[in-house]
């Protein structure tokens, strides 16, 4: 599975996009799964609802073994990228166990570089070879 936030220009706020398919770039899977893209704007001012994260639950997983657990983790993880100043959190791929529970195998964070006066533990971490000048 497929699941990011990021700033939706559009929008002008941020968005979570998710996709049952995973393990390759969401470019890929939205040409070859468009059905499967799940986008959710979040109301920057609002912030997530219970009702946005089971939105992406639902179009992820449905058969998640505990539903409001896996809400609380989409909460969760719009809250670190708010707290940390992401312009990114991807995560790809996202697997299930066989419990049905919903597990992080890789992710990437991006952060506003503008917020490193906030965020100095964060920054005191960058590996600037591990950055891609295209992003």
């Amino acid at each position: 599975m497929y699941f990011a936030i990021t700033l939706d220009r559009k929008t002008a706020g941020p968005i979570i996009i998710a996709c049952r398919k995973g393990g390759t770039s969401i470019e890929d899977l939205a040409e070859k799964f468009p059905d499967m893209i799940v986008k959710v704007p979040i109301d920057v001012f609002e912030g997530i609802t219970d009702e946005d994260a089971a939105k992406v639950v639902d179009g992820l997983a449905p058969k998640v073994a505990d539903r409001n657990q896996s809400i609380e983790q989409v909460k969760n993880l719009y809250k670190l990228f708010v707290d940390s100043d992401c312009t990114l959190l991807e995560i790809n791929p996202m697997a299930e166990t066989a419990d049905n529970q919903l597990v992080a195998a890789d992710a990437k964070l991006n952060f506003d570089d503008n917020a490193a006066y906030r965020q100095k533990e964060i920054f005191k971490l960058r590996d600037t070879t591990q950055e891609d000048p295209r992003e």
